[in-house]
C-alpha cells in the first residue's frame, strides 16, 4: 500500500478487493477435473452472494455489534469496513492502512469451504443421512467417499484459495446443529479479525509499507493471536448467547471451535505459522481462559471422535 491515503475504511476495502481480487474463471481451467461444485465459483449469482459474499459478511456484523459498547459501535462503524475477496493469499485479515484507516477481509473461499467441510462433519459416522450427492447418482455414498471428498476440498482449497468438491444436502435432522455450527465458524473468524482491532494490535507494532500489507512487521508474537482468540470468544459467545438463549452451553462453542481449528490446521498444512500458532495451541489457551473449573478434556476427545454426537450430547 506504500504511503497511499484513502477517503474512508470502505476506500481502503475497495483497494483491497482488487489488489488481490482472484476470479474464479481464473482458477476453473486449472481445477483438477472430476465431479467439482462448478457452480459454487460462479460470484455472481444471489445465492453465492448471499451465502458467501460480502451479504453473509455484513450479516454477520449485524449479529455481532449489540453485543459491543455504545463507545465501540461508534469507533467500528467510524474506521472498519467489512468485506470478502476472493485469493489464495490468505484466510482472513484485518488491515491498517498508512493514515489510520482500517478493513477486515474474509477469503470467499473459505466461507465456501467450512461450508461444505461442515457437511462431511455432520454425516462422517453416518453416510446414510446424505440426502444427496452429485457423485453419487444412486444416492449411496459411503465414509470412504466422505473421506475422500473432505481431502479434495483441503487439497483444492490450499492450491487455488477455492474448495473443489460434490454438491451435497443432509438430512434435515441434522439442519438445525450444522447451521449453528456454521454460524459460529464463520462468526469467530471474523470476530478474531475484529480483536485485533479491538485489541490494538496495530498501535503496538510497526507495519512495513514494503511487505503485504496483512503481515505485521516483527518478531514472532504468538501472544497477539492468542489475545484476540480470547476476545473472538467473548464475542461469540455473547453472540450466541443473545441469538440462541441465555442458556447455551459454552462447552458446545468450545467443541465447535476445536473442529474448527482442525480445519484451519489442514488446511495450512497442519503447522504453526511465523504468525500463527497451531489448532492445539490455540484451543489449549481457551481452555485455560474459560474453563478452569471445568473437566472439558474428555469432550474435547468425543468431539475429535464423534463430533456430530459429542454436540448432540450438550447442545
Amino acid at each position: 500500500m506504500g504511503e497511499k491515503g484513502f477517503s474512508s475504511p470502505a476506500d481502503l476495502l475497495e483497494y483491497l478487493k482488487t489488489e488481490y481480487y482472484q476470479s474464479g474463471e481464473d482458477i476453473l481451467p486449472r481445477m483438477e477435473p472430476g465431479g467439482g461444485d462448478v457452480a459454487s465459483f460462479d460470484s455472481e449469482s444471489v445465492l453465492d452472494e448471499l451465502c458467501f459474499g460480502r451479504y453473509r459478511v455484513n450479516s454477520l456484523i449485524d449479529e455481532v455489534v449489540p453485543v459491543l459498547s455504545t463507545e465501540m459501535k461508534e469507533r467500528l462503524f467510524q474506521e472498519v469496513a467489512f468485506g470478502v475477496v476472493s485469493t489464495k493469499d490468505f484466510n482472513a485479515t484485518c488491515v491498517k492502512s498508512a493514515d489510520n484507516k482500517y478493513a477486515v477481509l474474509v477469503n470467499k473461499g473459505l466461507l465456501m469451504f467450512l461450508s461444505k467441510t461442515g457437511k462431511i462433519d455432520m454425516v462422517i459416522n453416518t453416510p446414510k443421512l446424505v440426502d444427496y450427492c452429485s457423485e453419487k447418482k444412486d444416492g449411496k455414498v459411503t465414509y470412504q467417499d466422505l473421506c475422500s471428498y473432505q481431502s479434495r476440498l483441503v487439497r483444492s482449497y490450499r492450491q487455488f484459495g477455492l474448495p473443489q468438491g460434490p454438491i451435497m444436502s443432509i438430512d434435515e435432522s441434522l439442519q438445525i446443529t450444522y447451521e449453528k455450527v456454521l454460524f459460529i465458524w464463520q462468526l469467530f473468524v471474523l470476530c478474531h479479525e475484529l480483536a485485533h482491532y479491538l485489541n490494538h494490535d496495530f498501535d503496538k507494532i510497526l507495519v512495513d509499507p514494503q511487505k503485504v500489507p496483512w503481515l505485521l512487521a516483527g518478531e514472532r508474537n504468538y501472544n497477539r493471536e492468542f489475545e484476540a482468540d480470547k476476545k473472538a470468544f467473548y464475542l461469540v459467545t455473547e453472540t450466541i448467547k443473545r441469538k440462541y438463549g441465555y442458556n447455551t452451553d459454552q462447552r458446545f462453542i468450545l467443541i465447535v471451535l476445536a473442529r474448527l481449528f482442525k480445519h484451519i490446521s489442514l488446511i495450512s498444512d497442519d503447522k504453526a505459522s511465523v504468525y500463527h500458532p497451531s489448532g492445539i495451541e490455540r484451543i489449549s489457551r481457551l481452555r485455560e481462559n474459560y474453563f478452569k473449573s471445568q473437566d472439558v478434556e474428555v469432550l474435547l476427545e468425543k468431539g475429535e471422535r464423534d463430533f456430530c454426537h459429542c454436540l448432540s450430547l450438550i447442545g
